[in-house]
């Protein structure tokens, strides 16, 4: 959580992202049933499922971000 707080803050992409953290357990049906991901913990960018069951890397976490802010602001 606090990777993708300090990462969101850092790129400066507090006013084109919203962050929405949800607990595992009430909510463990929907990733399983949107991306087949059941491992806690699930990172998932507009429904694409980045990373489950690790906390993941800096690195690959900020370019899925970037990646996910380029096509969402693209005309």
């Amino acid at each position: 959580m606090e990777l993708v707080k300090k990462t969101v803050s850092s790129l400066r992409l507090e006013n084109k992202t919203k962050l929405t953290i949800k607990p595992w357990f009430p909510w463990f049906w929907q990733p399983l049933l949107t991306n087949l991901a059941w491992h806690a913990p699930i990172l998932t960018i507009n429904g694409r499922l980045i990373s489950q069951g690790i906390v993941p890397d800096k690195h690959i976490f900020t370019k899925a971000l970037l990646e996910n802010v380029v096509q969402t602001t693209e005309i």
